[in-house]
């Protein structure tokens, strides 16, 4: 959406180019009065698309094109469209884990997790050539809610690291197994897991991870529910971590306290 507003600004219409922003300015001024303000016969602007390459495989990168202005508008139109149902969705699944937050059962726990960027393991004093063979591990923050036994909600944080850099369901799957193992030492009479995870098919979002969900109370014993946030939902708790974490580590590998090269 940044973009398109970018396009718009260009194209003579006074529009903020913060999305956010911009939401709240349509609020003010509908989008039909923003548009007008756009004169000119032919716009111009710039466009994410996949191009095929000289090796024959397919990026993504801004193109310009060129419309005319009511087609530049229907094109405007309809991503306004698009971006405002999509916060509209990633405000009620906010709303609704907030709710389930307020209103969790004791037997229940809610898992909130996502994979963070791999942490590239160093050394306080390595020669300038290791930077270019630098082994990585997988990080994989979760945050776990539930509630004590004065009904008041905690919160656990977890990060999972591993030297399997495969970001995968596999990967899902043993981290679950060890999480609820963990979990139950804190929660007694688990009865239901509630999963908050992003989609991509790779990761949480396949066959696999659906017949996990499925047979959860024959596998673990406890039965769950897997909701799946909106695609470029915002940063949440897990994204923290995960920056914290390899925050502590870089500053933990440079003060000489630890040694992560080789790190598993």
């Amino acid at each position: 959406m940044a973009l398109a507003l970018k396009n718009m600004k260009t194209s003579g219409a006074n529009v903020t180019i913060n999305p956010d922003e911009f939401v709240r300015q349509l609020k003010d001024k509908p989008l039909p009065e923003i548009l007008s303000e756009i004169r000119n016969e032919n716009v111009r602007y710039e466009q994410w698309k996949k191009v095929e390459m000289a090796d024959g495989k397919k990026r993504t990168k801004i193109v310009e094109r060129e419309e005319t202005r009511d087609s530049f508008i229907s094109i405007v139109h309809t991503q306004v469209r698009d971006f405002q149902e999509h916060v509209s969705r990633v405000r009620l699944q906010y709303q609704a884990l907030n709710n389930l937050k307020e209103n969790l059962p004791c037997e229940n726990v809610i898992v909130q997790m996502d994979f963070a960027e791999n942490f590239s393991c160093t050394s306080a004093d390595e020669v300038q050539s290791a930077y270019w063979n630098s082994s990585a591990v997988t990080l994989h923050p979760v945050v776990v809610y539930f509630k004590n036994e004065q009904k008041e909600l905690e919160h656990k944080n977890y990060v999972f690291v591993s030297d399997d850099l495969g970001h995968n369901i596999g990967s899902v799957y043993t981290i679950i197994q060890k999480l609820l193992s963990e979990i139950k030492n804190h929660v007694n009479n688990l009865k239901v897991v509630h999963y908050w995870t992003d989609s991509p098919s790779s990761q949480y979002r396949n066959k696999t991870a659906f017949y996990i969900v499925s047979d959860h109370k024959n596998i673990f014993g406890v039965n769950a529910i897997w909701n799946y946030f909106e695609t470029g939902h915002g940063k949440g708790p897990c994204d923290g971590i995960g920056g914290t974490s390899k925050r502590t580590a870089d500053l933990a590998v440079r003060q000489g306290k630890n040694n992560s090269t080789g790190c598993t």
